[in-house]
């Protein structure tokens, strides 16, 4: 077999390494009577640049590597232990750095401390022996001693362990299982719990595991303690609702305990949520959201960082929080369409990242929809996602979700509104009613009356279901046959037929709103189910025109924030303007 990393006699004749099966030595030297000796497979090399990618608009960019002020150095032990050479190196790489090592006196002095022993000793018990100790020289001794870098590393190999040999540490893992401090005093005591750093970018990384060796949940007082419940118990239902893991509930709290960045958003988002509910006289939120703004910005200067859920999920809840203030500014809404964009696989890769994906994409149809503004998401990247495979009632709610997102696609695009052509808005009715059709028959309302929706009667249409997931789906059904209603391009818009048209389009677009504002009032404990009927007013307000219907509209609106906490103020004001005109 071949010896992929060969012995050095072969390596300074440039022939191939053929190593004997069942012993430790080559061909080449078996046939000479010659020593084998191996080297170790280490190779160090500088690193002064890193390539990665700047986005689709940038591409790949290059970014230079300068050693700080600031810079953490690595303390190095006078003694290291190599355990068994890696195999995997490659031949020809190992014979070029070779021959560049033999013309660099310097390195040549280096290479032969580690490959060849200095004291005569048995070749058979060298070749056995696996496990060496190289001793490097003390860092004063070269500033008090010779200056001749050649003569200070040319120090020959040990092959007995030093009397001075620093122990050996326990594996990082361990220390975290077991809750205490590899550092160890000169007494030999186990010095008390401190917060190391393991991640490869530094300390100033913004998704860097914060290292507390002390486990305990991400607070710091009562109050926060009171925040992450608040989070937890009031938020995560309705974030989770199509959800049937609950990553948000689950997974997310426990981040936070890991990752700052997180916590920050946890944090800042139930502030403001326990502030809209009416539970305290003042917003204390931007506290925490400026901290984990300043996080993703020192990420976003750091060219080793990378963006993966973590990333992903702390700008989801910078949107949360930003829906829910006064004014939506839609200043983290690009940034997530950036992220997913970027990297397609996180709508495949299951758990945090997948979950995390369907949230922002639901974020981007509640921004097109109110807004009336292209979907600036890669829909084809969710058809990979496991919903396509699964059958629960979760899986279901975001088919449905996936289908109006593809009509809010074609129906804001770039051509503008109304450009739909008959063969896609036929292709996406289909495809609605396919939907329809192929559901469980428990993804219906418990009971449902033959009229409802029909008329406003004083009340809304009662639609109670098993599960709010189960309301959420159907409301995004009606949602579908609203845009379809409004933007198809079947219906007459010339003479008299065309004026019976816009009637019964009309009154069929009303049905639909009164049946997703019925799903939401019938469903008071799925928020998610609430926010539905205020984006369609939103979007669709105008169709309302009865006196007493608009009044039981407003009135709806106004619960929203008793309830859920959801601002439905500017809502309220661009509806009374369109009524009133």
């Amino acid at each position: 077999m071949r010896q992929r990393s060969g012995c050095k006699a072969c390596r300074e004749r440039h022939i191939k390494c053929v190593k004997i099966r069942d012993t430790e030595k080559c061909k080449y030297c078996i046939e000479r009577k010659r020593c084998c000796i191996r080297g170790n497979a280490f190779r160090f090399r500088p690193v002064t640049s890193v390539k990665f990618n700047a986005g689709e608009d940038v591409g790949s960019a290059e970014q230079s590597l300068e050693f700080r002020s600031s810079q953490t150095w690595v303390r190095v032990p006078r003694s290291l232990r190599f355990m068994t050479p890696n195999k995997g190196g490659d031949e020809e790489e190992e014979e070029e750095d070779l021959e560049r090592n033999l013309n660099n006196p310097v390195a040549e002095a280096h290479t032969r401390s580690i490959i060849e022993p200095s004291n005569p000793v048995d070749a058979t018990n060298f070749e056995t022996d696996q496990t060496h100790i190289f001793t490097f020289p003390d860092r004063t001794s070269l500033s008090a001693g010779s200056h001749d870098p050649a003569e200070a590393f040319a120090a020959p190999a040990v092959l007995g362990p030093p009397a001075h040999a620093t122990p050996f540490l326990p594996p990082i893992q361990d220390v975290l299982s077991n809750a205490i401090s590899p550092v160890q005093s000169d007494n030999n005591k186990i010095s008390p719990p401190q917060e190391i750093n393991i991640s490869p970018f530094g300390s100033s990384s913004a998704f860097s595991p914060n290292g507390s060796l002390a486990l305990r949940w991400p607070v710091d007082n009562q109050y926060e303690a009171g925040l992450l419940h608040h989070f937890i118990v009031y938020c995560t239902p309705w974030i989770d609702i199509c959800d049937s893991r609950c990553h948000f509930g689950k997974d997310v709290p426990k981040r936070a305990a890991h990752f700052p960045v997180i916590k920050n958003g946890v944090m800042g988002l139930g502030a403001r949520h326990l502030w809209l509910m009416g539970r305290v006289e003042k917003d204390h939120s931007q506290f925490y959201i400026d901290r984990c703004l300043q996080a993703l910005i020192v990420a976003l200067e750091d060219p080793l960082a990378h963006w993966d859920e973590n990333f992903l999920v702390a700008v989801i809840l910078l949107r949360l929080h930003e829906e829910m203030g006064d004014t939506d500014e839609l200043c983290h809404h690009l940034g997530t369409a950036r992220i997913l964009n970027s990297i397609s696989s996180f709508v495949s890769d299951g758990g945090l990242r997948e979950s995390a994906s369907w949230v922002s994409l639901r974020q981007h149809i509640y921004v097109s929809l109110t807004t009336q503004q292209p979907l600036n998401l890669s829909l084809e990247d969710y058809r990979h996602s496991s919903v396509f495979r699964e059958f629960d009632d979760e899986a279901w709610a975001n088919r449905i979700i996936f289908l109006f997102a593809s009509v809010l696609k074609h129906v804001f695009n770039d051509s503008g509104a109304g450009s739909l052509s008959k063969e896609r808005w036929a292709e996406l009715d289909a495809d609605i009613e396919e939907w329809e059709r192929t559901k469980p028959w428990t993804f219906t309302a418990l009971y449902t009356d033959e009229s409802a929706g029909k008329e406003f009667n004083g009340s809304w249409p009662a639609l109670p279901t098993a599960q709010g997931v189960v309301a959420v789906g159907l409301q995004y059904y009606h949602l579908c046959k609203i845009l379809l209603t409004i933007y198809s391009p079947n219906t007459s818009l010339i003479g008299l037929a065309g004026a019976r048209a816009r009637k019964a389009t009309d009154a069929t677009i009303r049905k639909h709103i009164r049946l997703v504002i019925g799903y939401g009032v019938s469903n008071v404990h799925c928020g998610n189910a609430m926010f539905q009927g205020s984006h369609i007013l939103s979007a669709c307000g105008a169709y309302i025109i009865d006196k007493a219907e608009q009044e039981a509209c407003i009135e709806y609106l106004k619960g929203l924030q008793i309830h859920i906490g959801w601002r439905t103020d500017k809502v309220l004001h661009d509806l009374q303007d369109q009524w009133s005109n």
